[in-house]
């Protein structure tokens, strides 16, 4: 094990943001590959409205800064520890997100070996091996960018990113929030007034603009369409048809 003192540059923090945001851009790309090809369509995987995933992010950090305190360390060691600190980092996402929005963005109850729906063995195992594919051919040209790239260029970028970041965390929170309010509302209907006839909230021919807006966070997060079957019986029928529509959810 290299156990010598391991010097952070002042360049630390903008290194971090950078790599952070290759973590998650380049998770991005993972997620959406994956869920498009397997529901046949284009996927906006995430939370954000934007081309990134931060918990991969998180997890990119995570990735570089034990290769660069453990870089000799043996193979099976980083296995394991990428094993456990990406397991407990979903872990602890899910949670973080289920207090904040009271609702599971992803639930993998369904699957084999699972612990509160929130992680399970197999895509646990996809984690880590994503992260020996990321150490040992990803990480090295995204590092060699980053580290001939001049300094100031970089501190302009990292800038530019991290005000992007907050920005997009703020509107895409102000999104799932307003979703939880309305399904909530919805649910506070029926509970009241017991079986609500069709039609009892007011809304046109059209779908309205802030349920159009929910389209995005149905298809990024299929767990949530729980939610909204919960309060279908509150709305016309023809808002019903185009959100399942555009979720591609029978009847």
């Amino acid at each position: 094990m290299n156990s010598s003192k391991v010097h952070i540059p002042p360049q630390g923090l903008i290194d971090s943001i950078l790599i952070f945001s290759a973590g998650a851009f380049l998770g991005w790309i993972v997620e959406t590959v994956y869920r498009s090809f397997k529901e046949k369509r284009f996927v906006n995987a995430g939370f954000l409205y934007g081309p990134f995933l931060p918990i991969y992010g998180f997890g990119g950090l995570i990735l570089y800064y034990f290769d660069l305190l453990f870089k000799n360390i043996f193979i099976g060691f980083k296995i394991l520890f990428f094993f456990f600190a990406l397991s407990v980092l979903e872990y602890f996402s899910s949670l973080v997100l289920e207090k904040i929005f009271s609702v599971k963005l992803w639930d993998y109850s369904h699957e084999k070996f699972n612990l509160h729906g929130r992680i399970c063995l197999k895509f646990s195992f996809y984690w880590t091996l994503f992260s020996l594919v990321a150490m040992y051919f990803i990480k090295p040209p995204v590092e060699f960018v980053i580290k001939s790239t001049d300094a100031e260029l970089k501190s302009f970028i990292s800038g530019m990113l991290l005000g992007y970041f907050i920005l997009d965390f703020v509107f895409s929170a102000k999104l799932y929030s307003g979703f939880i309010e309305f399904i909530n509302f919805q649910k506070n209907l029926l509970s009241e007034a017991g079986k609500i006839l069709e039609g009892s909230l007011n809304i046109g021919k059209k779908v309205p603009f802030y349920i159009r807006r929910m389209f995005k966070i149905f298809i990024a997060f299929p767990n949530l369409l729980k939610e909204f079957i919960k309060i279908e019986k509150t709305l016309p029928e023809h808002v019903v048809k185009e959100v399942k529509k555009k979720a591609e959810i029978k009847k």
